[in-house]
């Protein structure tokens, strides 16, 4: 058992549990601090951030599900800097995290997704993401989209990772990923529907493992 205190909130989390665990004063620190982090007297939209009369479920982007967060959506809203993800990892059933078309810098700590077990939507396109990229963010990721960041690698599937059935649509386009497309999509995900690859520095011949996959309708590796 775990227990994160300070004199204004407490906060209770036991290892392998959901969000259900979570006290509600340590829900509210969770989400402060990602608005603390993220310069939130500079978003477009805070509305009831920081208010101690306005549940946070009602929190601008914020969806609860019997008070349990599900879901973040502060898209275009002008978050800057580093994202506190571990925060994140906190949040056990969170489902969706829509992150897309802000200034967010620094390279992702994956290891604060990896037992966010019904996490299937990620979006971070379009910020200032650097680094190494892994598409097998969560266990349950079906959706992923790393777009139009400054990523330069791509991690090596795991062959065992749970995410590697479910992923169907991963977007890589516009980023700056310099590596040998036969390495770069070997184990790919067996399921995958939709692949965008585009405008990256992706060089080699592309292995034939791609052609076996029968659910894989879109394939784009323009521009590279």
């Amino acid at each position: 058992r775990i227990e994160f205190r300070d004199t204004r909130h407490s906060c209770s989390v036991r290892d392998g549990v959901g969000a259900e665990n979570v006290t509600l004063t340590g829900v509210d620190q969770i989400l402060k601090a990602i608005y603390e982090t993220t310069t939130g007297d500079f978003w477009l939209n805070k509305i009831g951030w920081l208010d101690e009369e306005v549940e946070y479920c009602d929190w601008y982007g914020v969806s609860c599900e019997s008070r349990i967060v599900i879901g973040i959506d502060l898209r275009g809203n002008n978050l800057t800097g580093p994202f506190p993800y571990h925060n994140i990892s906190m949040l056990h059933d969170i489902q969706s995290l829509d992150l897309a078309n802000n200034a967010l810098s620094g390279s992702i700590d994956y290891v604060t997704f990896y037992n966010l077990r019904h996490l299937s939507h990620i979006d971070l396109s379009s910020n200032q993401l650097s680094g190494a990229v892994d598409i097998l963010i969560s266990p349950a990721a079906k959706y992923v989209n790393f777009s139009q960041n400054n990523f330069s690698s791509i991690h090596r599937h795991k062959i065992f990772h749970p995410a590697l059935l479910d992923l169907e649509i991963v977007d890589l386009s516009h980023n700056r990923i310099n590596q040998d497309a036969s390495l770069l999509f070997q184990n790919p995900p067996p399921n995958i529907v939709e692949l965008y690859c585009s405008d990256n520095l992706i060089q080699g011949s592309l292995p034939e493992q791609l052609s076996r996959l029968e659910s894989l309708k879109v394939l784009d590796i323009r521009k590279n």
